[in-house]
């Protein structure tokens, strides 16, 4: 669905007083904002040369985690609890360059 299609779903719900579908529209629009986020993030961190790679790990995690509070759910321990031990310059080099293609692929 396209931000065209939004606007006139999220109008038609305000003019039927329909609350319900209107708050809908309106979760969608920050989750399509969270996922753009996410994937702007993971792109940055696929890109980045070894001085960036901190601060780029950084920006994905604090997207990952802002996603699971978005959801109203904490983030899988698994992750949160390791994610300074397996988020290693080598481990995720091996994971991003899987993983660019699609992501690139994805913002466009």
């Amino acid at each position: 669905m396209d931000e065209e299609e939004l606007e006139r779903l999220e109008f038609e719900a305000g003019h039927d007083y329909n609350f319900r579908l209107a708050g809908l529209v309106h979760q969608l629009r920050e989750h399509r904002r969270m996922l753009k986020r996410y994937l702007t993030a993971h792109a940055m961190a696929a890109q980045a040369g070894p001085n960036q790679l901190p601060a780029a790990i950084r920006a994905l995690l604090e997207a990952y985690h802002d996603a699971w509070k978005l959801l109203d759910e904490p983030a899988p321990t698994s992750v949160s609890e390791s994610s300074k031990s397996w988020v290693t310059a080598s481990h995720f080099g091996h994971v991003a360059a899987r993983g660019k293609h699609v992501v690139q692929s994805s913002l466009s």
